[in-house]
C-alpha cells in the first residue's frame, strides 16, 4: 500500500530483500583461483546456466507473533497449535519468500521458514537476501552464498560483492567488478567501474568507461538511457521500476532492457496483476502494462491490485476498483486506515493490506463493526458480536481455516468465526501472516 505522500526515503525503504545492500572492501576471491583463471561468459554459458523456473507453491496460512524487547518469535497455524518459538529473535525485515523470512537476534540476522527450520544461524551483519533459490549473506564484512537450504557453496569470502541471481554474482576484483558463477570463476570478467546490479530476466544493469547500460548473461553490451533504482532489477509482469535519465524520473524498463513507458512520475510502484501504482501531481493512480492510465492520479490511499481488485480512497469514493479501473465496491463509512498508512512499510509491494483474498477481503471501518465482503460488496460475515467481546478485529481471513485476530486491552486473541479463542497472544508489537504462495506479508499492528 502507498500512502500520500510518499517521500524519497520512504520509497528506498520499500526495497525488497534482494536490494538490500551488501557492503564489503576490496577484491573478490576464491580459493585456489588465481587471476589467471579468467575466463569469458561465452566459453562457460550452457555449464553455468541455471534453471531459475520456480515450481508452483500451495497456500498455506502462518502467523508468526512477534513480541516486544527481541523476547521471542513464534510461529503457529491458523488452528492456534504453535509450529514452533525462535527464543530471542525478532522479525525486523518484513520480508517472506517460498516461506523463508529473515530473522534477527542481537543485531545478527539469519533466516528461517515456516515450519521452524532454521536455514541460516543469526551470525550475518546483514539481513541476508534470498534470491531464485539462493541465499546471499555478509558475516565479516565478507560475502558468502548458500542453496535455499541454508548449505553454503561459496562460503563468506567477498570483500565486495552482490546479490546472486539466475546464477551468477557481481563480484569486485583489482577496483573492477565482473560476475562468478557457483563455482566462483569469472565467467564475466572484471571490467565494470561501478557495482553492477545483480541479473534479473537475463540482464544486469551497469557502468564502463563511465557510460551506463546494460549486459546480457553472455556479457554482451547495451547502451541505455536508465539507471536502475533497485539494487537488482526485479521484474514483475515484464517490467521493473527505473529512472530515466532524459526525464530524470521514474520511468519503467521491459524485459529487452529499454525504457518502454516513460511518463511523467514523481513516484511508480512495482506491476501486480499488470496494473501499477504511479503518483502524479500528488496524487495515485494506476497504468497498464501499454502505460495508459486506466485510474487517473486521484486517490491520496491505494493498494496494489490483488485477486482483480484495488482498494483506493479518493475525495468522493472509498473501495474496490476493478481490474478496468471501474468503482466496483463502494463503502459509505469510513474505512480505519490509519494504523496501517502511518507505517512506511505499506509502500512495499510485499505488504497487503485491504485486498481480496481466496474470495472475500476483510475491510476494518472507523465508526462501525468490521465486516468481511464478497466480490459482489456482499457482507458475507459481520464481526459486531466478536468485536464486542474481544475488541477490534485487525484482521480476518476466509478459507478452509478461517480465523480473526482481535486486540483490546487485555491483549490479543487468536479466534475462529464462532468466537471461539483459538489461541491468547497476550501483548504483541505485531503479527504477521506468511504465505509461501504469496511474496506479500500482511502485518497486523497491535
Amino acid at each position: 500500500m502507498i500512502r500520500k505522500k510518499i517521500s524519497r526515503r520512504t520509497f528506498l525503504a520499500a526495497l525488497p530483500a534482494a536490494a538490500l545492500v551488501l557492503a564489503g572492501c576490496s577484491n573478490g576471491k576464491k580459493g585456489g583461483t588465481s587471476e589467471s583463471t579468467l575466463i569469458s561468459r561465452n566459453e562457460t554459458a550452457s555449464a553455468s546456466k541455471v534453471d531459475t523456473a520456480a515450481p508452483s507453491i500451495a497456500s498455506r496460512k502462518v502467523l508468526l507473533v512477534n513480541y516486544p524487547s527481541h523476547s521471542t518469535l513464534k510461529l503457529l497455524n491458523p488452528d492456534g497449535t504453535e509450529i514452533c518459538s525462535l527464543e530471542g529473535c525478532d522479525f525486523s525485515v518484513p520480508v517472506c519468500k517460498d516461506g523463508k523470512f529473515p530473522i534477527r537476534k542481537k543485531e545478527k540476522f539469519g533466516y528461517a521458514d515456516i515450519d521452524g527450520n532454521l536455514l541460516l544461524k543469526p551470525v550475518y551483519d546483514y539481513p541476508p537476501s534470498y534470491v531464485d533459490g539462493f541465499f546471499t549473506a555478509v558475516k565479516n564484512g565478507m560475502t558468502g552464498y548458500a542453496d535455499a537450504d541454508g548449505a553454503f557453496f561459496l562460503s563468506p569470502q567477498y570483500c565486495d560483492a552482490g546479490v546472486f541471481s539466475h546464477g551468477l554474482a557481481p563480484v569486485k576484483q583489482d577496483d573492477l567488478w565482473g560476475f562468478i558463477d557457483r563455482s566462483g570463476e569469472f565467467v564475466i570478467p572484471p571490467q565494470f567501474e561501478s557495482k553492477p546490479s545483480s541479473f534479473s530476466a537475463n540482464f544486469a544493469s551497469c557502468s564502463i568507461n563511465k557510460q551506463s547500460g546494460i549486459i546480457d548473461q553472455n556479457g554482451n553490451w547495451i547502451a541505455s538511457n536508465f539507471t536502475p533504482f533497485y539494487s537488482t532489477l526485479p521484474f514483475y509482469d515484464g517490467y521493473v521500476v527505473a529512472l530515466s535519465t532524459e526525464s530524470k524520473q521514474f520511468c519503467y524498463v521491459d524485459t529487452s532492457g529499454k525504457v518502454s513507458i516513460d511518463g511523467p512520475f514523481s513516484a511508480a510502484g512495482d506491476f501486480c496483476e499488470e496494473r501499477a501504482v504511479v503518483e502524479e501531481d500528488n496524487a495515485f493512480g494506476f497504468i497498464d502494462t501499454n502505460g495508459n492510465y486506466i485510474f487517473k492520479p486521484q486517490a491520496d490511499v491505494i493498494a496494489n491490485y490483488h485477486d482483480g481488485f484495488a482498494f483506493v480512497r479518493t475525495p468522493d469514493f472509498t473501495g474496490f476498483l476493478d481490474k478496468k479501473g471501474k468503482k466496483a465496491i463502494s463503502f459509505q463509512d469510513a474505512v480505519d486506515t490509519f494504523s496501517y498508512i502511518e507505517s512506511d512499510l505499506f509502500s512495499r509491494r510485499q505488504v497487503a493490506f485491504l485486498r481480496f483474498e481466496n474470495g472475500y477481503a476483510f475491510v476494518p471501518f472507523e465508526n462501525a463493526s468490521s465486516k468481511l465482503f464478497d466480490t459482489k460488496g456482499k457482507v458475507v460475515f459481520d464481526f459486531s458480536d466478536i468485536e464486542k467481546k474481544y475488541g477490534s478485529v485487525r484482521y480476518a481471513y476466509k478459507g478452509d481455516e478461517s480465523f480473526a485476530i482481535t486486540s483490546n486491552d487485555e491483549g490479543r486473541n487468536l479466534i475462529d468465526f464462532n468466537g471461539n479463542v483459538l489461541s491468547s497472544l497476550g501483548f504483541c508489537d505485531f503479527i504477521a501472516i506468511l504465505d509461501p504462495s504469496e511474496e506479500h506479508v500482511h502485518l497486523v499492528l497491535c
